[in-house]
């Protein structure tokens, strides 16, 4: 294969790589900040209830909804993690960066950038391929590509790429 080729699909590779990175992070900062902002929301609503600061009068149920909930959704964003696998992706996407910048120089081996691709890749969480996907159509239109280039992604997929691997686009 060309040595030209194999930089350009390397540089494309880690550059896609860059993008979902920075995209997870994104995703888990931003969960973790509105789950964040429903805790302390019906936290504040939970305190009024039970320091009878409203003049209605709630059944038992509707007392502890705002309860359980903060319960409920202190726990999942406990249990899955979401600041760390933040942390986890921006040290992915800044190692990632490191090894753009490597590949941008002139006198760079490429076969050592791809061991120290492969070495970062060995360490990530599974990849989501839809959002995987999204970031390589958004890096073809970065780079001026053809839209004939790009892969068919439907709107329930974009919906769903930052939770599952079930919808799969075609190659």
């Amino acid at each position: 294969m060309d040595t030209e080729l194999n930089h350009h699909n390397l540089l494309f590779g880690i550059r896609r790589s860059v993008r979902y990175h920075s995209r997870r992070q994104r995703f888990y900062e931003q969960l973790h900040a509105r789950t964040t902002f429903i805790n302390l929301l019906l936290g504040s609503a939970t305190i009024a209830i039970f320091t009878n600061a409203l003049p209605v009068a709630w059944p038992l149920w509707a007392k502890l909804a705002p309860a359980a909930i903060v319960t409920i959704l202190s726990a999942a964003d406990l249990v899955i993690g979401t600041m760390q696998k933040a942390w986890r992706h921006a040290d992915l996407c800044r190692q990632f960066i490191e090894l753009e910048k490597m590949l941008v120089n002139e006198d760079t081996d490429i076969a050592e950038v791809t061991r120290q691709r492969l070495a970062i890749e060995a360490t990530e969480p599974p990849v989501l391929r839809v959002l995987d996907t999204l970031c390589h159509n958004e890096l073809l239109r970065a780079m001026g590509y053809e839209k004939s280039q790009y892969i068919k992604v439907s709107w329930w997929q974009r919906l769903t790429a930052n939770w599952t691997n079930f919808f799969e686009p075609a190659h």
